[in-house]
């Protein structure tokens, strides 16, 4: 078992990969036993990040069980196969990793795009989960409301056909501008931005970050993105699995507004306050929320033996 610093800038974790549809899936997997009443906290990215950025994060959840952090295919040390890269298509990848691990007892955590996935896998298999632990993601179909003006400009650029592919595959805006200079508080090391900037120098390696922006399901569009991530949203009102949400002041996805609307309309959600950042929310606060994952887990044990 390896427990990183708080603030490392460092993974000291060791790679493995799978392959899952014909691409390599890179992961890591920490502290795998035999106890199948083992937790497994499975940690998903988004947004032209990769598994590390919950290396701070992951120290704290490794006492309490099995971790696991993966690249989302197109991303981080993972494969990027020549493929549409949608939603749905990412979903395919995403549900067949899980399966293939025969993963259960899972409590996801989810940020961004991951936790659009997490749910979606959650929905469909209930019996596997555990709890659910999120932060500035995509929680349900959105207007043009979202942001502040300059990221609703920025963001409708991107979903501009020429203007977008000029700035995200030309110009790798999202990866210099949108996590590197404006996605946290603090300022990034340079390893740190090396270790981000390494998927994506080259050009034709892009289009994952493009497709993304183009994805969120603003005004009804994309379809078959509104109905998932609906759906989604309808589960979280109704299914009795234990949530956390955590949250920030100034985010991008999740405003204090949305939070007083979840606390009132998701079911078995607890709602913790993490600081004041912006959208990478982990490179700001790993302790506060690695140590949030652990008090809401148990919390979580400790209903579920006063019930049995």
């Amino acid at each position: 078992m390896v427990i990183a610093n708080m603030t490392s800038e460092n993974f000291p974790y060791q790679s493995k990969f799978i392959n899952i549809l014909n691409s390599k899936i890179h992961y890591i997997d920490e502290n795998n036993c035999d106890d199948t009443s083992q937790v497994t906290f499975i940690c998903v990215h988004g947004n032209p990040s990769s598994s590390y950025i919950w290396r701070n994060i992951i120290s704290f959840l490794l006492p309490k069980g099995r971790v696991i952090a993966m690249d989302l295919v197109g991303f981080g040390k993972s494969d990027k196969p020549n493929i549409d890269y949608r939603v749905l298509t990412h979903s395919n990848y995403f549900d067949e990793f899980i399966n293939e691990l025969n993963l259960n007892n899972i409590i996801f955590v989810l940020h961004d795009w991951g936790t659009t996935l997490g749910l979606s896998y959650a929905r469909k298999n209930s019996e596997k989960i555990k709890g659910v632990a999120f932060m500035e993601g995509i929680i349900r179909p959105k207007k043009w409301d979202f942001g502040n003006p300059f990221v609703r400009l920025i963001f409708r650029l991107f979903r501009t056909p020429i203007v977008g592919k000029l700035m995200i595959i030309n110009g790798n805006f999202f990866v210099e501008r949108i996590l590197l200079s404006i996605g946290q508080k603090r300022k990034l090391t340079k390893t740190e931005k090396n270790y981000y900037r390494q998927p994506f120098l080259k050009k034709q390696n892009r289009k994952p970050i493009y497709v993304f922006p183009n994805e969120i399901p603003i005004n009804g569009k994309p379809k078959d993105v509104y109905k998932m991530v609906n759906k989604n949203h309808e589960w979280l009102k109704t299914s009795d699995v234990p949530k956390l949400l955590l949250w920030i002041k100034t985010g991008v996805l999740i405003k204090p507004n949305h939070v007083q609307e979840m606390k009132n309309d998701y079911k078995n959600i607890e709602v913790e306050y993490v600081g004041e950042s912006s959208h990478y929310l982990q490179e700001d606060f790993p302790t506060e929320i690695g140590q949030s994952i652990v008090n809401w887990n148990q919390r979580i044990n400790r209903k579920q033996k006063y019930e049995q």
